[in-house]
């Protein structure tokens, strides 16, 4: 699987980092990629020996079910990240 960056190119079956910050990310994945799929893509972003990594939050936040459906592509779901330690 590829990962990509704000890079305006074909999703596809790609993980899209949308927006990212110091402690948290959203990314834009197909239905079908697994939540675990989802941070080992955005986590290769990590320096080499970075003892943190990227978590996908699963679950509502005010009411709304996370990841959510995209509302530009229905074959793919943003998924909401935090930053978090690596265990």
């Amino acid at each position: 699987m590829l990962a990509a960056v704000n890079d305006n190119a074909a999703l596809g079956d790609c993980v899209q980092i949308v927006a990212a910050g110091p402690t948290c990310c959203t990314a834009c994945a197909p239905t079908s990629v697994r939540k675990s799929d989802v941070e080992l893509e955005v986590s290769r972003g990590e320096p080499r020996g970075s003892i943190l990594v990227w978590r996908a939050f699963a679950g509502p936040i005010s009411g709304h079910l996370h990841p959510r459906p995209c509302p530009y592509d229905a074959a793919r779901q943003h998924w909401l990240l935090v930053r978090d330690l690596r265990r």
